[in-house]
């Protein structure tokens, strides 16, 4: 129970009427005058008085459960002191002075230590709460890191948080010491190891309030709304790549190939929590509070929900990652295969591909190339800056093979026929100008062999001029560039193909007697045999 003096306010008030009666010059009696007398006696009796009852009931007040075992020889002494007091003496009574010297020093006493080990716990939990001010988290608002980068970051300020840990943890002990040697007890007294576990209880706590407040700034860092309202870009960039032939992110995303953002993002968490691991516990000075920390439910709940935010994340950059697999047929078909297709089918109708299917073909890959090229080259996904540039231009480059199959395939037809033509109208050209001697049946075969030649193509080559120049504006619409020597070659072809018709029927004129008369040998000879064969 709470202590008060007990002083009689009629007393009080006796002392106080003489007083002014005095002032007065009235005339006091006896009695009162005696009492008076010890006015200043009792003042200083009762001054002493209220401040060990002040500080007493402040004792009762403020000491905790677990302090008071420490305490309570000296609350125990003090009791029996104030029994005196209680039970015993009165305002006449000897040894008031006395009572009041000895009360007061096991008073002070009790209530220095008491000041004193709760200094000592209020400097301990300041301590502690720097590692809450001083997250261990750190980046700057414009920039968005590569994996790499942050982690390089993240290590850096993780390992000077640890170190101040390591130098609290230090400050700390010396403040359990400091308390110990205050108290005078055992370090192996019950109570005593009751309190360090109570101490122990508030390292625990502030490490958790740190770890919680870093896992605090991560969360805000991994939420949109909060990025946005701070004006603060995504953390973290990953780029979206072709990888053979699947689609995957870089760093990955994905349970498929590991999730290596996932991994990164728990290796964070674990330096968090692994704080406690540089705080040695006080009970023994080994060991650690990482089992505590680990288990601690604040923060687990926290490390669901950076889980949570994880996995809304990665359900997002799964949907912007499948507006890509539309494009698959790129690289699953084969271009060959599709190509030879394409060819076949108008093969079974009796002819190549005209080219307005060729111009269909080249128009659908150039405007798949123009909606590729449309795609954005980043996209915000969360706290994530996705790097799609990668991405696009392995499709470019894929429409582009499959573009150039077909502009390809135009090109070398108009090549190869007019570098084909072109060889040909020479040779021939040449080989009709040789002059055939009477009875030169071998020279007479070679020529006669050209004009034949010409003869047998003339259909053909006649109807190729036009379509070989509607291709070659065809491949200049798409701004496929041809030789400078095809386009001069088709230029001249006609011509030339037409004087060498010419020369062609001249020459046939001309060999015609030859060819007759060589043909009346055979005719002879062949006679002969069958004479001879009769007879």
């Amino acid at each position: 129970p709470l202590l008060r003096v007990n002083f009689d306010p009629a007393l009080v008030k006796l002392l106080r009427e003489v007083r002014y009666f005095r002032l007065m010059k009235l005339d006091v009696p006896e009695a009162a005058m005696n009492i008076y007398g010890q006015m200043e006696q009792f003042r200083q009796q009762t001054g002493n008085l209220e401040l060990i009852v002040n500080v007493y009931n402040r004792i009762l007040l403020t000491l905790l459960d677990i302090e008071k075992p420490m305490l309570q020889k000296r609350l125990d002494a003090i009791d029996k002191e104030l029994q005196k007091g209680l039970k015993f003496l009165t305002w006449k009574s000897n040894g008031i002075g006395e009572f009041i010297s000895t009360t007061m020093h096991l008073v002070k006493e009790s209530d220095n230590i008491l000041s004193s080990i709760n200094a000592n716990v209020t400097e301990m939990k300041e301590l502690l709460g720097t590692l809450q001010e001083n997250v261990m988290f750190e980046r700057k608002e414009a920039k968005t890191y590569l994996m790499e980068e942050f982690d390089a970051t993240h290590e850096s300020i993780v390992g000077v948080r640890h170190g101040e840990a390591i130098g609290i943890g230090e400050k700390v002990h010396k403040l359990v010491l400091a308390s110990n040697k205050v108290l005078k007890i055992s370090k192996g007294d019950a109570a005593w190891r009751a309190y360090v576990a109570f101490l122990g209880g508030i390292v625990v706590d502030g490490i958790s309030d740190a770890v919680q407040a870093t896992l605090d700034t991560l969360l805000n860092n991994l939420d949109e709304d909060w990025l946005a309202k701070h004006d603060t870009n995504a953390l973290i960039e990953i780029k979206l790549e072709l990888i053979g032939d699947s689609i995957e992110y870089t760093p990955s995303v994905t349970s498929r190939m590991g999730n290596e953002l996932q991994a990164a993002v728990n290796s964070w968490i674990r330096d968090y929590t692994n704080m406690a691991k540089f705080i040695a516990r006080l009970e023994s000075g080994e060991g650690d509070y990482l089992m505590e920390t680990e288990e601690d439910e604040a923060i687990m709940m926290k490390v669901c929900a950076v889980a949570a935010q994880l996995k809304v994340s990665q359900q997002e950059c799964i949907a912007f990652m499948d507006t890509y697999r539309t494009f698959e047929y790129l690289w699953v078909n084969d271009i060959r295969e599709s190509f030879d297709q394409f060819l076949l089918l108008a093969e079974e109708e009796g002819q190549e591909p005209t080219l307005e299917q060729f111009d269909a073909e080249i128009t659908k890959y150039k405007a798949l190339q123009e909606e590729v090229s449309n795609l954005p080259n980043a996209k915000t996904v969360g706290w994530l800056r996705v790097d799609a540039k990668p991405i696009k231009q392995a499709l470019g480059s894929w429409v582009s093979q499959w573009s150039y199959r077909y502009t390809e395939h135009l090109l070398n037809r108009v090549t190869n026929n007019v570098a084909e033509l072109n060889d040909f109208m020479a040779e021939t050209a040449v080989t009709q100008e040789i002059e055939v001697p009477d009875g030169d049946v071998d020279t007479l075969l070679k020529v006669m062999g050209c004009i034949r030649d010409v003869r047998t193509r003339t259909e053909e080559t006649d109807g190729m001029f036009e379509p070989l120049r509607n291709t070659v504006q065809l491949l200049k619409k798409w701004n496929i560039d041809v030789s400078e020597e095809t386009l001069k070659g088709l230029e001249e072809a006609p011509m030339t193909w037409s004087n060498l018709k010419k020369q062609t029927f001249a020459v046939k004129e001309v060999l015609t007697p030859l060819q007759n008369a060589e043909a009346e040998k055979v005719k002879k000879q062949v006679d002969e045999f069958n004479k001879e064969v009769e007879s």
